[in-house]
């Protein structure tokens, strides 16, 4: 837990480094599922991927691991993120 909290502190001490200026537009296409686009983003934008309460690998769920893993594959195929996190 301890490290969490570190990667966490760190993380928003970054963002006190960067200036955001990207806006984003969410839409709902289920009940599960969201479309997020983000616009303004420039070329001195840092691009971050969070994925969270995956629940991935519980036994019989691996139809549900595979749309989890398509899902995220496709977001980072479309912005091509500079970080990934997962927790």
């Amino acid at each position: 837990m301890r490290k969490v909290i570190q990667i966490i502190v760190v993380f928003f001490m970054f963002l006190g480094f960067i200036n955001i200026d990207a806006q984003s537009v969410i839409q709902r296409l289920e009940e599960d599922h969201f479309k997020i686009t983000i616009q303004n983003l420039d070329s001195d934008s840092v691009r971050i991927l969070q994925v969270t309460d995956l629940h991935m690998g519980s036994r019989g769920h691996w139809l549900d691991d595979l749309r989890t893993y398509n899902r995220i594959k496709r977001l980072v195929k479309m912005y091509n993120p500079h970080f990934i996190f997962v927790y």
